[in-house]
């Protein structure tokens, strides 16, 4: 037990000491030397565009995924609706109308839409596929990316299958 209170008695003696010479300004214990003074400007000013760059390419793969998967919906949506059309005319239409509405919320700023409804023209019987490509530029201008080219075209292409024993027109 006497050994014990020797211990506590001994590491108390020990944390006073570092407190005093703590508050004399012992070097080396809590307070920096001259010569650091104006460290943590350099390392903001070092360390601030790394951290604007590193959050600036975020957003631009973030946009660039995100207008990816609103093409590829789009177009299979336009090949979904392209396979229910009744003839090769109205199948072109209603994949344009339907891709081009998909994607006016998006960033695309120059939709293209390239319907094939090669697979509507198949006689009844005969299996038919249709197909649609879309694609579009995604603008990352605004980003200020150094590098980094001003827009990307984003494409998708999607088939979709005819029913062979519906009817169609010419």
């Amino acid at each position: 037990m006497r050994r014990l209170i020797t211990l506590i008695v001994g590491s108390r003696a020990a944390e006073s000491r570092a407190v005093e010479s703590f508050a004399a300004g012992a070097p080396g214990i809590g307070h920096r030397p001259a010569r650091d003074r104006g460290a943590a400007a350099l390392e903001a000013a070092v360390v601030l565009p790394a951290v604007l760059l590193l959050a600036a390419l975020t957003a631009a793969s973030w946009r660039l995924w995100q207008t990816r998967g609103d093409v590829h919906s789009a177009a299979e949506a336009a090949a979904r609706a392209v396979s229910v059309a009744a003839g090769p005319a109205q199948g072109v239409m209603a994949g344009r109308q339907v891709a081009l509405a998909d994607l006016a919320g998006t960033r695309c700023t120059v939709p293209a839409v390239d319907v094939d409804p090669v697979g509507l023209a198949v006689p009844v019987g005969f299996p038919g596929r249709v197909e649609v490509r879309v694609g579009c530029t995604v603008s990352m201008a605004d980003l200020l990316l150094p590098g980094l080219p001003g827009s990307f075209h984003v494409s998708a292409s999607a088939e979709a299958p005819v029913d062979s024993h519906r009817e169609r027109q010419p």
